[in-house]
Parts: structure tokens; C-alpha cells; sequence
């Protein structure tokens, strides 16, 4: 009898048996194996290295006592893991991916790399190479083969986007007008470039898709879309919107001047070729301008009509204006039968009034009241009115008694009488004062000149 036994072990680790036997001698034994389950005519004296499950037999040779002794043991050599390295690097965009993998325990032309977007569940794994930016991970799988498990690896690596560029110019405009921007990129889009503006040194907050209009100073910033080679490209540039600036000679001032430098009819300003004038910035913009009534300080903004610009108020100073005659409250040539008349005289600028050529001194904040008498007879009255721009009023009026209504002169009173006046005589007879002829009564007469007369009737 005997006990004999083959230890299991691994790939690579140094194995012997156990023997023992109180019957024969082990000296001379003779140990063979097979592989598990096969013919026992392939059993071989050559010990096994490779995994697998085996069979091991002691032949025990037989002495005068005892006969020869066979023992058996099942054993296994087990695989082992390999070792391996596995590396991708990252690259740009268009660029190729190169894995590199080492291994001194299998044959790394079976290798198997596959991939997948970074942090996505396994099952995506592919083994299409990625070839738009972004995050991946690789797996390499090396089979298991005679001696070894099989190894998975796995690595991370990125694909990048170039860095794209763009070059972005602002020009500085005037305000009405179009602004300009210029904008190149040999990277990324431009036609789906997004604009965007802010006053200067505003928070970027502030940025807003509204061109600006009022004059001031302004940041402009462009937003170049991502593409699958370049990244997102912004830019910036300032630029300021402003007034235009006037023309050397911007206008032309027309209208009839009169006295103390006002102007006596509506004044017109005539912008310079090729623009047009208005008197508020954002208003009406016409050929000429027409100006009837005084400013104290006039001021007008003009227009380019080829470009729409427009500049800044034009200050010409005060306008005074005065294109209205003196206000006289009575008609041209009228007779008013009364002892007397009171006739309102006004005008914001007022400056003389002369009745009969002697001057009236009583005005009072532009307005004066004339008393015109017609002292019993008849007394025809000049009223000259003159204002500051030298606007003249005329008029005459003729202040009667009653009885000039009838035209009979009253006896034994001196009265004045006027030429062009047709006069009547009553009843009975009549001498004038001073001369000595007798005149019929109910007779009609003219006078030559004008004068005191006194009629008397005998």
C-alpha cells in the first residue's frame, strides 16, 4: 500500500509530488501523466506545465514480498493572469486616434479596442472610432489563451476642438446713419454670427440684440458658433456713434430786414447743398425752414440726404421777427359822429404813435387810447402807429359834430370845417363872419380851405 499525491498549482509555479508507501521501496519509482479522462497509453513521463486538469501515476516497483505498486492522482494547473499596458492619447479634432498596447503574456495583434462616449453605460461600447470632440473611453480586451485569463483595459482621452478665430471691426458712425461692422473668420461661420450690444463699460449683463441709435460710446460682441473643428469664438470691439459734423457754411438766412435788427417778414433758412433742416433733432426734415415769430435763441439741426446722418443742434442766435402792423381800433376814411372818440392803439413792440404829426406819449406796455375831439365842427386826424421792426400803420378819420350828419351848420359858433364837405345853410339869410355878403338860406356849399368858421344869420 502507498499514498501519492500531486498538489494542484498555477501557470509558472514549481510543483512535486508526495509519495509514500509501507509495502515497496519508492526508490526507483517512475511518475507519469497524462491528461484527465485520455488513454492511459498516453501517459508520459514528461511533467506538465501548461493549465489544465491532469492525471499522475507512481509505478512502484514489486520486490520478493511485494508486487508492484500503482498509485494515481488527479491534479489541475490553473491559468494565471497576464500583465498588460494600454494607452491612448488625446488628439484634435481630424486628427488620428493611436492605442498602444504592451504585453508580455499574450498576443496584442488579438487585441480588441472599442469605445464609447465617456460616463456612457457599457453597452455602447463600439468599436467605430469616435471622430467629433468630445469625452471617450477605450477598452482593449485581450483574449485568454493556453497560459493566461483575459485582460480588459480601458483609458480615457479627449478629442479637442481647435481654437477658432475671427477678426471683428466696429466702425464709428454718425447719428440717423448706418454703422458698419466688418467681420472675417477663416474658422467658423459667420453668417450665423449672433450680435450683440452694450454702452461702454456697462456690465456684460447689459448686452442686448438692439443696435444702438442715441449717440455715445458702445461695445459691440460677436458670438462665432461652435463647428465640429473649432470652438466658439467671441469677439469684441468698441465704437462710438456721434453727431455729424456741420458744413463750414451750414445754412443760409433769408428775409426782408426792418428796423433794430428785427426781420419784418418770416425768415428762411436755406440748409447747405445736399442736406435738409429741421428745427428738432428727430422731426420733419424739409428743403427750407420757415421762421414767423421771434426766438430768443434759434437753433436748427440738419440732415444729410445721401447718408441719413444728421448733426448736432446748429445755434444761430435769437431771431427777432415782427411781421404784423400796429393794431389801430378804427376804419380808414370813417367819419364817427360824437363830441369825441376813443381809439385803442396796440403792439407787442410798440414803439411811436403821431397824430397829426405830434407824438403821443401816453403808451403804456404797447397800448395807448387816443381821444380824438371834434371840437363842435369837424377835425380830420392822422394816426401814424410805428412799431421796433419799423412796421408802419396809417390811418385817417374825421371826429363830426352831430349836425354834421345833416350838414347844417349851426349859427354863431365858430366851427371847423373840412374841404370835400358838402355844408347847408337853414332858413333866411346868412353872413359869415368877417364878411359883409349876404347868402340866401337852404343852399348847399363847399369850402376851399380848411378852417375855423363862424356863420351868422341875420
Amino acid at each position: 500500500s502507498g499514498n501519492f499525491v500531486v498538489p494542484d498549482s498555477k501557470y509558472g509555479e514549481e510543483y512535486t509530488y508526495l509519495l509514500s508507501s509501507t509495502t515497496n521501496k519508492v526508490d526507483g519509482v517512475i511518475v507519469e501523466y497524462k491528461v484527465a479522462g485520455t488513454d492511459d497509453a498516453t501517459y508520459t513521463t514528461t511533467k506538465p506545465i501548461t493549465p489544465g486538469n491532469y492525471t499522475a501515476r507512481a509505478i512502484l516497483p514489486g520486490d520478493a514480498t511485494y508486487k508492484e505498486l500503482i498509485l494515481e492522482d488527479d491534479f489541475s494547473i490553473s491559468k494565471i493572469n497576464g500583465n498588460a499596458t494600454f494607452g491612448i492619447n488625446d488628439i484634435y479634432y481630424g486628427g488620428t486616434i493611436v492605442t498602444e498596447v504592451n504585453s508580455d503574456t499574450h498576443n496584442v495583434a488579438t487585441a480588441q479596442i472599442e469605445y464609447k462616449v465617456a460616463g456612457a453605460d457599457d453597452s455602447t461600447y463600439t468599436t467605430v472610432q469616435p471622430i467629433l470632440a468630445g469625452n471617450y473611453t477605450a477598452r482593449v480586451v485581450l483574449p485568454e489563451n493556453e497560459n493566461y485569463f483575459s485582460i480588459t483595459m480601458t483609458d480615457d482621452f479627449s478629442i479637442f476642438k481647435y481654437a477658432g478665430s475671427g477678426v471683428l471691426n466696429a466702425n464709428d458712425s454718425y447719428y440717423g446713419g448706418a454703422f458698419t461692422i466688418q467681420l472675417t473668420s477663416d474658422t467658423n461661420d459667420i453668417t450665423s454670427a449672433v450680435f450683440e450690444y452694450k454702452v461702454a463699460g456697462a456690465s456684460d449683463d447689459t448686452y442686448t440684440t438692439a443696435k444702438p441709435v442715441v449717440v455715445g460710446n458702445y461695445t459691440v460682441r460677436v458670438t462665432l458658433p461652435a463647428n465640429d473643428a473649432y470652438g466658439q469664438v467671441v469677439l469684441t470691439d468698441d465704437f462710438r456713434i456721434s453727431f455729424l459734423p456741420a458744413p463750414s457754411s451750414p445754412y443760409s438766412i433769408s428775409g426782408t430786414t426792418g428796423d433794430n435788427g428785427y426781420y419784418i417778414t418770416p425768415v428762411t433758412i436755406t440748409p447747405a447743398k445736399g442736406y435738409l433742416v429741421s428745427d428738432k433733432l428727430d422731426g420733419n426734415y424739409t428743403n427750407s425752414l420757415i421762421i414767423d415769430s421771434s426766438m430768443t435763441e434759434g437753433g436748427f439741426y440738419l440732415l444729410n440726404t445721401a447718408t441719413g446722418e444728421k448733426t448736432a443742434g446748429i445755434f444761430t442766435g435769437a431771431f427777432y421777427i415782427d411781421i404784423e402792423l400796429p393794431f389801430i381800433d378804427a376804419i380808414d376814411d370813417n367819419v364817427y359822429y360824437a363830441e369825441y372818440v376813443e381809439i385803442s392803439v396796440k403792439d407787442e413792440n410798440l414803439s411811436k404813435i403821431t397824430v397829426n404829426g405830434e407824438e403821443v406819449v401816453n403808451i403804456s406796455n404797447g397800448t395807448a387810447v387816443l381821444k380824438l375831439n371834434s371840437e363842435g365842427g369837424l377835425m380830420q386826424y392822422k394816426i401814424e402807429v410805428i412799431d421796433k421792426a419799423g412796421n408802419l400803420k396809417e390811418i385817417t378819420v374825421v371826429v363830426a359834430a352831430a349836425w354834421a350828419k345833416s350838414g347844417v351848420v349851426p349859427a354863431g359858433k365858430s366851427i371847423n370845417l373840412l374841404k370835400d364837405y358838402q355844408y347847408n345853410l337853414g332858413e333866411g339869410q346868412w353872413q359869415l363872419e368877417g364878411d359883409s355878403t349876404n347868402y340866401n338860406g337852404n343852399i348847399t356849399f363847399y369850402i376851399k380851405e380848411e378852417g375855423e368858421y363862424t356863420f351868422v344869420k341875420q
